[in-house]
């Protein structure tokens, strides 16, 4: 007799590990395939890569520009981006003094870019360092608050005056 009450004991244990075993199995199982199919379909659709860019800015940069900064192209996939990390990129911008990116994730996937660009007032001149008015590619620029940075090649200024600085 208290052999059949160990041994229905041992049943009911050996019924209960193997549904715990059999549910975790499932948990881990389901992880598993939601990951596989998140890196290998989901990310890879078309229909998920940005369809739109609206941006909005005060000044100088355009959808191309922005895109430069922030390192994308508009066939990146849009769930795999970091709106903050985005953000980060183009606030490293000497160029730009803030900006804000938001995933706007609907049927036509969107990127909501909006930039505080800095806007120049002046070309900075000093031959002595190789700094020239006008270089797109190696000018200096300043803004209204005095903050210098360097001229972006693929941005078109209007014709802005020139502020001459020599070294002693």
């Amino acid at each position: 007799s208290t052999q059949g009450y160990s041994s229905a004991a041992s049943d009911v244990y050996k019924r209960q590990l193997y549904h715990i075993v059999t549910v975790y199995t499932l948990i881990f199982g389901l992880i598993g395939a939601i990951v596989f199919l998140w890196t290998d379909y989901i990310l890879k659709y078309d229909w998920l890569s940005i369809d739109t860019v609206t941006l909005k800015s005060n000044g100088i940069f355009n959808s191309e520009q922005a895109f430069a900064v922030m390192g994308i192209g508009p066939k990146d996939n849009i769930f795999s981006m970091d709106a903050a990390e985005l953000e980060q990129r183009l606030e490293k911008c000497p160029a730009i003094r803030r900006a804000a990116v938001k995933r706007q994730i609907s049927s036509n996937p969107t990127l909501l870019v909006d930039i505080d660009a800095r806007i120049p007032v002046a070309w900075i001149d000093c031959p002595e360092l190789g700094v020239h008015p006008g270089d797109a590619k190696y000018g200096v620029l300043a803004d209204k608050e005095g903050f210098i940075f360097p001229c972006m090649e693929q941005v078109h200024l209007p014709s802005i005056p020139v502020s001459y600085t020599h070294l002693r």
